[in-house]
């Protein structure tokens, strides 16, 4: 009987659905199958016949369980007892760990009652762990370890005396690993806490009786750096490190914008011009401040201290418009200077103070190859003090890459910095013009 001839078509249609098979099961995400049934070996490579694995905390002899199944209802005995086969036990008995705990394992040929004769073949530290979250409560030390065996790690510890940490261990944990810490002061409060050498950023603790401070970091393999402000029993506070914001101008008041974002733009200030316009308004007289004025000058009731001959003073006697002390004068008190330093009003004597500025105009200087320049200014009196604010103003540029501040001041003087941005270029300012402000 004749063979039929193959379609022409039946070649590129089966290819095609090659294809489209080969296709569709890559789009299906798939891992490795476990060994579903564990089978120890001795040295030698046969079974270990009626060997022993005994089962502990990780880098520790402390025993600690395992279960038959996957239902963790059932512990297997510690040690597990081999088959003669080198088997887990019998059935569909296995080992299972604890989720997010790190085990040691340690092997043993055969030998007495649980191996106690035999010989110890191996032992594997970190096996497990790491998969989950587990929280650990670390007894107080004065030098307390933490060892983190899950990808996410809670560490509470109370401190009843200061602590200085050890650098953390890390047992079955992939980077990047999330670690917490929530250090509580006890009952008296006040201890300080160090935190372990190979982490980064940890705030100082709150140091109140009873508060918590919780703190987060990430681990990236080497160290593990804090992700943000730690929280006390208030709230989130940034209690340690800087906050530079590279869009700010350089000594100059900061504000917040509309959207509460740090801004050099303030506005609704008191400009310092509108500081030397103020006055002093007492007892019916308005008098500028820095200035001398009668203050009881058309006061509707006059309150006077009176000399009564002997060297003495009569104090605290408030006359009316149609009243006068016999035997002494009526004048008012003379003219004096409201910034003199303290005021006596009706018995009572209360201290003042005037603000005071200066103005003076100083010579500039030029900058070259990044190295700066400096101006020194001196004010026509010496203030009380260096707790003045100065405003200068530039009344020249050489270049627009120039830049100035005031680097250090004293009573009677001040500094001005100068410098270039780049080290190529060359500038700086002919004069300043600036202004000087005691409260």
């Amino acid at each position: 009987m004749p063979r039929s001839k193959p379609s022409r078509f039946a070649l590129p249609l089966l290819c095609a659905v090659g294809l489209l098979c080969c296709f569709a099961s890559s789009q299906t995400a798939v891992v490795l199958a476990p060994v579903p049934k564990l089978q120890f070996f001795d040295n030698s490579g046969r079974p270990l016949s009626f060997g022993c694995v005994f089962t502990y905390k990780v880098a520790t002899t402390t025993p600690l369980a395992t279960y038959t199944d996957y239902t963790g209802t059932v512990q297997n005995t510690n040690p597990v007892i081999l088959t003669a086969g080198g088997f887990v036990g019998t059935g569909s008995n296995g080992i299972w760990l604890q989720a997010g705990l790190a085990y040691t394992f340690k092997v043993a040929s055969a030998g007495g009652t649980h191996c106690a004769t035999g010989s110890t073949l191996y032992t594997v530290d970190g096996i497990g762990g790491g998969s989950t979250v587990l929280t650990t409560v670390v007894p107080y030390s004065p030098t307390p370890s933490f060892q983190d065996a899950a990808q996410i790690q809670l560490f509470e510890l109370t401190l009843t005396g200061d602590a200085t940490a050890q650098p953390m261990t890390f047992v079955g944990v992939t980077p990047p690993g999330l670690i917490y810490f929530q250090i509580t002061q006890d009952g008296s409060g006040g201890h300080t806490f160090t935190w372990p050498a190979n982490t980064v950023g940890g705030c100082t603790i709150a140091s109140g009786a009873g508060v918590t401070t919780t703190q987060a970091f990430v681990y990236n393999g080497t160290n593990a750096t804090a992700t943000g402000p730690c929280i006390t029993g208030t709230g989130p506070a940034i209690t340690a490190g800087s906050i530079l914001d590279s869009g700010l101008t350089a000594s100059s008041v900061v504000c917040t914008d509309a959207n509460k974002i740090l801004t050099s733009t303030c506005t609704g200030l008191i400009p310092n011009s509108a500081l030397q316009h103020s006055s002093l308004t007492y007892n019916g007289q308005t008098v500028a401040l820095g200035n001398s004025g009668n203050v009881n000058a058309g006061a509707t009731a006059h309150s006077m201290t009176l000399n009564q001959g002997d060297g003495s003073a009569e104090t605290g006697v408030t006359l009316t418009n149609d009243q006068l002390p016999v035997g002494r004068t009526s004048a008012d008190p003379s003219a004096t200077s409201l910034c003199s330093g303290t005021l006596t009003y009706n018995t009572s004597t209360h201290a003042f103070s005037c603000p005071v500025d200066q103005y003076v105009s100083t010579s500039g200087c030029k900058a070259s190859g990044g190295s700066p320049c400096t101006v020194t200014g001196t004010w026509g009196s010496s203030f009380a003090d260096n707790s003045y604010f100065v405003n200068c103003t530039p009344t020249g540029l050489d270049t627009s890459s120039a830049a100035y501040w005031i680097s250090s001041k004293s009573t009677g003087t001040f500094v001005i910095s100068i410098t270039v941005l780049g080290f190529s270029n060359d500038g700086g300012f002919t004069a300043f013009d600036c202004h000087g402000h005691h409260n």
